[in-house]
């Protein structure tokens, strides 16, 4: 093993521990050991890899035989000792809207500082907020120095505590507003000229005020207490001194009153007594007090007062300021006068309590020095209704003279008079019902002399009116008369009939379309009927007589449906319009069956037109010319075609046309004999021969037997023949040759043992 240095912890020495070391060289059987195994760092301070000097020693019976050579080259580690500073306090302060703290370091505890060891810490504060408080942390930055403050691995003091005490604060400039007296002794206060003596940087206080006169009086310069609150932010980092008092003006406030004058009998003067009502304070003792006086002596309604030397007294007086006059109105009623010797006049009923007054004379009342006399008088009855020596009163008079607007008429005597019944014809108020409607049982009448304000009630009625009678006039008769208001004791009644008048129910009555062919007769004409409902529709059993009719015309179109002749005159007739349409007729081509041979041209296509109305021809009803036609053409097979008609145009549209049924298949083309095979080499000369190449030697062919069955073919370069469409095939013998380009023509032949024909239906086997 190889000697090695030992790290160790930093303790004020150059000392260290060597291990791992052993002797060598040490002859067999002699006694030598280790003894020490000691050595030094060149310094005491901490560092790494440090140069380590050996001082190992030997002991031993044989050590003094032995020189011992030290190990070299050792190093080793000095870490730092732990430190621990503490007992750092701090200052305490007056608030001032920092954190900055003043650390004190000069009490500071190293615990783990080694002897004479030099080591000393400085330090910088904060608060952990601006705010006042104690006990309030402060947070420790700590710096060291010292000759040996390498050797230290130190524990900081992370914080202390100290208190931040309240800065001063004094408030001033609060405003109190001048007031018009109110009976409190409350104020307005106004705080934005407020002054904040103290108050640090952008620190936020602010203060409400509320205040208080010392009392509710007028007076000017008054002292107002103050009392404040405080609110912000940063109010609690300040005591504040508040301001106490202010001053401000109460005023006078306007005293407004109001005059209500009292109602009063005439009496010839202008004296005239109010009512004050004025707008003092809750709990103001006033009295208020003003000379009084109509502008006019004379009787009326809402008399002008003028109230003049208007003046107030009372505990509260000096606190208002009234107005010198006031006006109002009172009532200045009639003096009543007694009037005696008075009659009543008989009457017929009239539904009023009005009696006429005859006689009378003014026997007191009148007012020294004015002129009045007795004019006409009116009296009412004691009720309204007929009767025998009815009782009767004064309830008005006229009076005459230059002060008789002033006065009264009332009665000090009663008289008797008679009320007798009155005249009246009433009549059943005409009615309109509906036809097939019941006569209602009971209806309103009038009379041609009812009294006023008197109304008749509802009466039963009778007619010679049936439900079923037709649409006319017949009477109707009230019952006896009842009354709603009034009483028929009051009349002498008489009878006459109104009218009933049963009027048409009305109906809906509704055309139904209609369609015919040209030519053909109209179809009946058709309505249908609305049925019964409340008042309207037909009643079971009713009908219409008479017919509809339509607009005049026979050609195509559509043609107005009108109500024509129907009618019930029991009915008022909504009648709904529809229309007849005329369709064309259809005229039909038959064509002419015909046949032909196939590979034969067309025969000539004929046929006729059928279908005319009303003794039309193809000459007076049409135009065009009559024309037939065919798809088939000489090149068409075997078998069935159409034939169709065409060129014709209706005059006025009445006509449609139409392909009869049997003309799909009226041309019909029928098959031909087979031509016979080749029986032998011969040769034919082909006419109107279309080559697409040359034949240059000899094609053999049987000329009898093609000059029968086609006059002309062409060739095609397979081999194939076409005689207009049908195809022969042919094998050409070896030595025939086609050239392509060689157009002509010629004869040619074939040899007839390489030949065959093939044919279709369009040929008899």
């Amino acid at each position: 093993m190889v000697p090695a240095a030992q790290d160790k912890i930093y303790n004020q020495t150059t000392a260290v521990t060597i291990t791992n070391a052993n002797l060598a060289g040490i002859l067999l059987s002699d006694d030598v050991s280790i003894a020490t195994s000691n050595g030094n760092f060149d310094l005491k301070n901490v560092g790494h890899n440090k140069t380590v000097t050996a001082a190992l020693t030997i002991d031993g019976a044989d050590a003094i035989n032995y020189t011992l050579t030290q190990p070299n080259g050792l190093t080793a580690d000095i870490t730092p000792a732990p430190l621990t500073v503490s007992g750092i306090t701090a200052s305490n302060k007056v608030y001032d809207t920092t954190t900055a703290a003043s650390p004190i370091t000069t009490s500071a505890i190293y615990t783990g500082l080694l002897g004479s060891d030099a080591v000393s810490v400085s330090a910088t504060g904060f608060f952990n907020n601006k705010n006042v408080g104690i006990g309030k942390t402060v947070n420790l930055k700590s710096n060291y120095t010292g000759a040996d403050v390498a050797n230290y691995a130190i524990v900081d003091q992370a914080s202390t505590t100290a208190n931040i005490s309240r800065a001063d604060l004094t408030l001033s400039g609060i405003a109190v507003a001048n007031k018009v007296y109110d009976a409190t002794t409350a104020t307005t206060i106004d705080t934005t000229g407020a002054a904040y003596t103290g108050l640090l940087g952008s620190d936020v206080v602010t203060v409400s005020t509320t205040g208080l006169f010392d009392n509710k009086n007028v007076g000017t310069g008054k002292v107002v207490s103050l009392y404040s609150n405080y609110e912000g932010a940063d109010r609690d980092n300040y005591t504040i001194t508040g301001q106490a008092t202010a001053t401000a003006t109460i005023t006078k406030a306007t005293l407004t009153v109001n005059a209500t004058g009292k109602d009063r009998v005439y009496n010839a003067t202008t004296d005239a007594s109010v009512d004050f009502v004025d707008n003092r304070f809750a709990g103001d003792v006033l009295i208020v007090s003003g000379d009084s006086a109509f502008t006019s002596k004379t009787a009326g309604r809402d008399k002008d007062i003028l109230v003049t030397g208007m003046t107030i007294a009372g505990t509260d007086a000096t606190n208002y300021l009234v107005a010198a006059t006031a006006t109002a109105t009172a009532d200045i009623t009639q003096k009543e006068l007694v009037i005696t010797s008075i009659s009543a006049d008989n009457k017929i009923y009239d539904g009023t309590l009005d009696a006429v007054i005859s006689g009378g004379s003014i026997t007191s009342g009148i007012l020294l020095g004015d002129h009045v006399a007795l004019g006409t008088l009116s009296g009412s009855f004691s009720d309204k209704n007929v009767g025998i020596a009815k009782r009767v009163s004064i309830v008005g008079g006229t009076l005459s003279g230059s002060d008789a607007d002033n006065y009264l008429v009332t009665a000090t005597e009663i008289t008797t008079a008679d009320i007798t019944p009155r005249s009246i014809t009433i009549t059943a108020n005409d009615i309109t019902r509906v036809y097939g409607n019941a006569t209602p049982q009971y209806g309103s009448v009038s009379a041609d002399n009812l009294a006023v304000d008197d109304l008749l009630g509802i009466s039963l009625l009778s007619s010679d009116a049936t439900k079923s009678s037709n649409v006319g006039t017949y009477f109707l008769s009230s019952g006896l008369a009842s009354f709603k208001q009034g009483s028929t004791s009051n009349y002498s009644i008489s009878y006459a009939d109104g009218e009933l008048l049963i009027a048409p129910r009305q109906a809906t009555v509704t055309a139904n379309a209609a369609l015919k062919i040209y030519g053909n007769i109209d179809p009946s004409l058709s309505y249908d009927i609305e049925g019964q409902q409340e008042d309207r529709g037909f009643l079971g059993g009713d009908y219409l007589s008479g017919s509809l009719t339509r607009v005049v015309g026979e050609n195509v179109g559509s043609y107005a449906i009108g109500q024509g002749t129907i009618v019930n005159d029991n009915y008022a007739i909504d009648y709904v319009a529809a229309k007849l349409t005329i369709n064309p007729a259809r005229l039909t081509y038959v064509a002419d069956a015909v046949n032909r041979a196939y590979g034969t041209a067309n025969p000539l296509l004929t046929g006729k037109v059928v279908g005319f109305k009303n003794n039309e021809t193809l000459a007076s009803a049409i135009t065009g010319r009559e024309t037939y036609s065919t798809d088939a053409t000489i090149n068409s097979k075997v078998g069935s075609y159409a034939i169709y008609g065409d060129g014709l145009i209706a005059l006025n549209s009445n006509y449609i046309f139409a392909q009869d049924i049997n003309n799909q298949n009226a041309l019909s083309v029928f098959s031909v004999p087979n031509p016979e095979p080749f029986s032998g080499p011969s040769s034919a000369t082909i006419f109107n021969a279309k080559e697409l190449g040359e034949l240059s030697d000899i094609m053999k062919m049987p000329q009898q037997t093609f000059i029968q069955s086609r006059p002309y073919f062409s060739i095609e370069f397979e081999g194939h023949a076409y005689i207009d469409g049908n195809i022969i095939s042919m094998e050409f013998s070896p030595d025939v040759k086609i050239e392509e380009g060689v157009t002509g023509f010629g004869v040619y032949y074939l040899n007839d043992e390489r030949n065959k024909w093939e044919s279709g239906s369009n040929y008899l086997d």
